[in-house]
C-alpha cells in the first residue's frame, strides 16, 4: 500500500514545469489503513485517558514541585541538562481539566470527522466501512465523557449559591442604577426610563462604566487563567516537560521544567502519528502561555490606554507613543516567536 502523507506528489513536465500527479499517486486517493490506524487511535486514547486520569489525582488546589533545569549548547550536538533550582507550582485541579478536556474534544472532534469521510457512500457490507463505524462509535463514547467550557457554564447557573448571588447582585444594580439587566425586555424599558428622566448622556455613561468594568475584568482575568489552567494542561500533555525560559531575561532563556506526577507519554506526539496517518493537517494549538502571559498582556493593554489617551490630546502625542510601544512589543514577541518555533519544531502543539 502507498503511503498516505499530507503531501500531494508532483511530477516535472518535459518542459521542466511542475503539475499535480496522477489522482492514484495523490493521499487523498488512497484509502486509510484501518489496521494500522486502529493500534495508533487506541494508544493515542490511552494517554489521554492517562492524561485526565492524572489531573484527577491532583487535590482541589495544590502546589506543586517542578526541577528546574539549566539548558546548555542547545544549538550544538553535546545538548546538557543540569539542575539549577527547585520551584512549587500552583495548580487549581478544575481549571486544567477544562482546558485538558476542550483540547481532547477539538482533536477528537476533528478526527471523528476525518472517518466519516472515510466511511461516505460505503456499503453496508463492507468490512473496512464496519471498522471505522466501530471506530467512530468509539470516539462518540468518548467526547460524551467530556465536559468542556458549556458544561461548566451550565453547572455555574444550576448552583443554587451562583444564581442566588446572581439575582441578588442584578437587583442591588438596579437599585443603584435604576436599569435592569434581568432580560432584554426589561433592559430597553428601564433604559427608556432613564432617559426620559436624566437624559441619554447619563445613560451613555453609565453604559461605558459597565463596557469599561467588565472589559478590566477579563484583561484581569485572562493571564490568570492561561498561567494557572494552560500552561500546566500543557505540562501534562508534553511528557512533563516544559519550557520555563524568560524570553525578556536574556540568562534564563535556557531553561526547562520536569514536572514529576506527570505522565511521561507526550501526548502531542501521538496526535502527530494520528493526524499523519489520516493524511490531514493536525489542528494545532495557539501558543497562549506565549501571548496571554502576564507581563506582556497587561504591558500591551497599558500601551493602548496611553496610546488612546495621546490621540486625544494631539495627533503627535499619539503617533510618537504608538511608534515606542509597537517597538516595545515587537522587542516582546522576537523570542517569543523562537519559544513557538522550538516548540513547532518538536510538534509539540
Amino acid at each position: 500500500m502507498k503511503e498516505r502523507g499530507p503531501n500531494k506528489a508532483v511530477e516535472e513536465t518535459p518542459k521542466g514545469g511542475l503539475e499535480a500527479a496522477s489522482p492514484e499517486q495523490t493521499a487523498a486517493d488512497l484509502p486509510l489503513d484501518v489496521g494500522q490506524f486502529g493500534p495508533a487511535l487506541e494508544e493515542l486514547l490511552e494517554n489521554y485517558r492517562s492524561a485526565l486520569r492524572s489531573i484527577e489525582q491532583l487535590r482541589p488546589v495544590q502546589r506543586v514541585a517542578v526541577e528546574i533545569l539549566r539548558i546548555r549548547g542547545r544549538q550544538s550536538p553535546n545538548v546538557q541538562a543540569e539542575p539549577w533550582r527547585r520551584r512549587r507550582r500552583l495548580v487549581i485541579r478544575w481549571l486544567v481539566r477544562l482546558f485538558a478536556e476542550a483540547h481532547v474534544r477539538r482533536q477528537l472532534g476533528h478526527v471523528t470527522r476525518v472517518l466519516r469521510l472515510e466511511a461516505f457512500g460505503a456499503s453496508k457490507g463492507d468490512e473496512r466501512a464496519t471498522a471505522i463505524n466501530e471506530l467512530l462509535e468509539r470516539l462518540q463514547n468518548a467526547e460524551a465523557q467530556l465536559s468542556g467550557w458549556g458544561r461548566l457554564r451550565s453547572g455555574l447557573f444550576k448552583a443554587p449559591l451562583v444564581t442566588t448571588a446572581l439575582a441578588f447582585a442584578l437587583a442591588v444594580y438596579r437599585v443603584g442604577s435604576g436599569i435592569d439587566v434581568s432580560s432584554a425586555s426589561k433592559l430597553g424599558e428601564t433604559l427608556a426610563q432613564s432617559a426620559e428622566t436624566t437624559g441619554w448622556d447619563n445613560v451613555l455613561h453609565l453604559l461605558l462604566r459597565v463596557f469599561y468594568a467588565a472589559v478590566f475584568t477579563y484583561v484581569l482575568l485572562v493571564p490568570l487563567t492561561v498561567s494557572l489552567g494552560f500552561k500546566r494542561k500543557r505540562a501534562i500533555f508534553s511528557g512533563g516537560l516544559t519550557d520555563e525560559s524568560r524570553p525578556m531575561l536574556y540568562w534564563l532563556r535556557d531553561r526547562q521544567g520536569v514536572w514529576p506526577w506527570s505522565p511521561k507519554a507526550n501526548v502531542y506526539q501521538r496526535e502527530n502519528d494520528v493526524f499523519e496517518l489520516l493524511a490531514v493537517p493536525k489542528r494545532r494549538e495557539a501558543p497562549l502561555d506565549l501571548l496571554l502571559s502576564i507581563f506582556p498582556y497587561y504591558f500591551v493593554f497599558a500601551m493602548v490606554l496611553v496610546t488612546m489617551e495621546g490621540f486625544r490630546k494631539s495627533w503627535w502625542d499619539g503617533a510618537l507613543t504608538l511608534l515606542v510601544g509597537s517597538l516595545a512589543v515587537f522587542s516582546m514577541l522576537q523570542p517569543r516567536l523562537t519559544i513557538w518555533t522550538r516548540r513547532s519544531t518538536a510538534g509539540n502543539v
